[in-house]
């Protein structure tokens, strides 16, 4: 709400903290504004992205959003196959992997992220760019095939924000 048309936290309003049954100390009382945020989610034609948001959101239509907690003991072509467990919409501070038609999709919520980095079940998820470190696993499409691959050391790639890597 607002004050005069003014947001609350620039509307300070008075109460008493008591300090002792015989004291009373006045002070400043500020109602914050979340702060919102904007995510733009670029799907290539791959298909597929990670993508963690500092918020609750719908999927779009057509978008599918995965958890993965466990990889099977089953090889397929040399690799575990991970287990893909689809969510009905995005939690906030949760890491996922996204898949849908390319494009750009466009999200926007008050953020409540405390910490820079999530991590749920083998998917960890940041909100500031970094560096892969060597022995995770990040999404790829190499030669056509689209996966997560291995970093080795030197050669550690670029993980843009509100994006994720397998642990």
């Amino acid at each position: 709400g607002a004050e005069n048309g003014a947001p609350f936290m620039n509307a300070p309003h008075k109460a008493y903290l008591p300090l002792s049954r015989q004291q009373a100390q006045d002070i400043d009382i500020f109602y914050l504004d979340m702060a919102s945020q904007t995510v733009d989610l670029c799907i290539s034609d791959a298909g597929f992205a990670t993508l963690m948001l500092p918020y609750e959101a719908t999927l779009p239509e057509d978008v599918k959003a995965y958890s993965t907690s466990q990889a099977g003991e089953t090889l397929v072509n040399g690799c575990r196959v991970l287990t893909l467990e689809e969510a009905d919409a995005l939690q906030a501070n949760t890491p996922y992997i996204i898949e849908g038609m390319p494009g750009t999709y466009t999200f926007s919520g008050a953020v409540t992220n405390t910490q820079d980095t999530y991590t749920n079940g083998w998917l960890t998820g940041t909100f500031v760019g970094t560096q892969a470190q060597a022995g995770t696993y990040v999404l790829q499409n190499n030669n056509s095939i689209t996966g997560f691959y291995r970093v080795t050391a030197g050669k550690e790639p670029y993980i843009g924000a509100n994006r994720a890597w397998l642990t």
